[in-house]
């Protein structure tokens, strides 16, 4: 039955989950919940411009991994896929393909080490630490890039925010807000899939602290205690010490006897 097929899948993701979280501990469940948040990332909006008229989202526009989505104010979405001339997206589009192949690299690495640490026969430790390292550093790298060059995409197609010019930097182009009258304000920034995913590394990088390695085999190996069934060889009794009398007696007898 699929339904049999479906919950034979589920229970061995919980139970290399629970291998996983017992042979790491508390890295363990760091490195778990940074695979989860990377995953989660990869379907997730990465970056929304929402212009606000008296409340309402006219439009709302967000940029996941692969389209644009525009939200207008009656209700409908309108999907464009970075490739299509109709998004008008081309270097955005270029860098979100950047920006993908990062965070799935990132992910397909983590998900590695969770299986190595998982799995028997477990992945050495230098192993276990490069792959969770890398993964670490993919999934924090995907987001920062997005950071440092997104406003400097939008103003390559030509795409300005209310009219700002993007300049590049942190804070100042990436992340901001624009009061265009008393009812209408745009504002733009990062989403779900953007945060999600810098959490995600940074606790996959937390996660090496104490990331462990298989036990060695000469540690591994339980102690046995070998017993002996041959009885104990005894000693013989020492022989008792003569008395007093006894040795008198035998001094008296080897005596030479004097001549008659």
């Amino acid at each position: 039955m699929p339904g049999d097929g479906v919950a034979r899948r589920t229970s061995l993701v919980r139970r290399r989950f629970d291998e996983y979280l017992a042979a790491g501990g508390v890295p363990g469940l760091l490195g778990a919940l940074g695979l989860l948040m990377v995953a989660l990332s990869l379907v997730a909006p990465w970056y929304a411009v929402d212009n606000s008229v008296a409340g309402g989202h006219s439009p709302l526009v967000e940029y996941s991994l692969t389209e644009k989505a525009r939200h207008d104010a009656d209700g409908t979405t309108h999907l464009f896929p970075y490739e299509v001339p109709s998004c008008r997206c081309a270097t955005v589009g270029e860098l979100f393909s950047l920006t993908q192949a990062l965070i799935w690299t990132g992910a397909l690495v983590a998900a590695a080490a969770f299986w190595g640490r998982s799995n028997a026969p477990r992945l050495p430790r230098t192993g276990l630490v490069a792959l969770t390292a890398s993964a670490g550093l993919l999934a924090v790298a995907a987001p920062l890039v997005l950071a440092l060059s997104l406003p400097g995409a939008f103003l390559a197609d030509g795409e300005r925010v209310s009219n700002i010019v993007p300049i590049g930097r942190w804070g100042a182009g990436f992340i901001g807000s624009h009061v265009e009258n008393v009812i209408q304000t745009t504002v733009w920034g990062p989403s779900a899939g953007w945060v999600l995913a810098l959490l995600g590394g940074a606790l996959t990088l937390a996660s090496l602290r104490r990331t462990g390695g298989p036990v060695p085999a000469e540690a591994a190996a339980p102690t046995t205690h070998v017993r002996s069934t041959a009885s104990p060889i005894s000693a013989p009794p020492a022989a008792p010490m003569p008395s007093e009398s006894a040795r008198s007696a035998s001094a008296a007898a080897e005596r030479p006897a004097p001549p008659g």
